[in-house]
């Protein structure tokens, strides 16, 4: 199964897909000694190609300044804009990373949650948030995972 990102990388370019996998496959056979090719192999194969295909640019770098984007915009102010949100994504991640780490040094991660609730309270009052965007904070710091921050 193929990550949503790479579908969308590839989208539109499946002939040059196509044209890989059977290159890949070829050689897999040919390593293989004519034998049949496992699974395995097979999708090693497909995955090789996929990601020889993202690797590829689709249109040369000359085409794509000038190619119009979604609204009539050049596809470079697009990538320029999008990269622009993912920095600022990434800073507001840092930031609630920050935000965990204080209130982990305030309330251990050993500690519950339902037991850190007053604590919390507390520490948000004094730096001007509350004990919710603190305790999905320390959830996002103890499990690594950004889901487990609230986005308000």
């Amino acid at each position: 199964m193929l990550p949503v990102r790479a579908v969308v990388e590839i989208r539109g370019r499946l002939a040059e897909l196509a044209d890989l996998v059977g290159e890949h496959l070829a050689q897999a056979r040919a390593d293989a000694g004519g034998r049949q090719l496992d699974p395995g192999r097979i999708g090693a194969a497909v995955a090789a190609a996929v990601a020889e295909l993202r690797g590829r640019p689709d249109a040369p770098a000359a085409e794509l300044e000038s190619a119009p984007g979604p609204d009539g915009y050049p596809v470079e102010a697009w990538r320029a804009l999008v990269a622009r949100g993912h920095g600022l994504a990434r800073q507001r991640l840092a930031a609630h990373r920050e935000l965990g780490l204080l209130a982990l040094r305030v309330v251990p991660g050993y500690i519950a949650e339902r037991d850190a609730e007053d604590v919390l309270h507390i520490l948000g009052e004094e730096i001007g948030s509350n004990a919710e965007k603190l305790r999905s904070c320390r959830r996002f710091v103890l499990t690594g995972d950004a889901r487990a921050i609230d986005w308000f």
